[in-house]
């Protein structure tokens, strides 16, 4: 079964958006661990990995 080009680009676009949303997600939670805010640091990343 074949996909369409437009299905593979659109592809592409969901992993590099949710590639960008995690390194966002990851910073925030390093800069929240460096603050000693470790409850929202451990939600930030635990609602990624799950």
């Amino acid at each position: 079964m074949e996909q369409s080009k437009e299905d593979i680009g659109t592809r592409k676009d969901l992993v590099r958006y949710r590639l960008q949303t995690a390194r966002s997600d990851l910073k925030s939670a390093r800069i929240l661990l460096a603050a000693e805010e470790y409850k929202g640091a451990g939600k930030k990343l635990r609602g990624r990995l799950l």
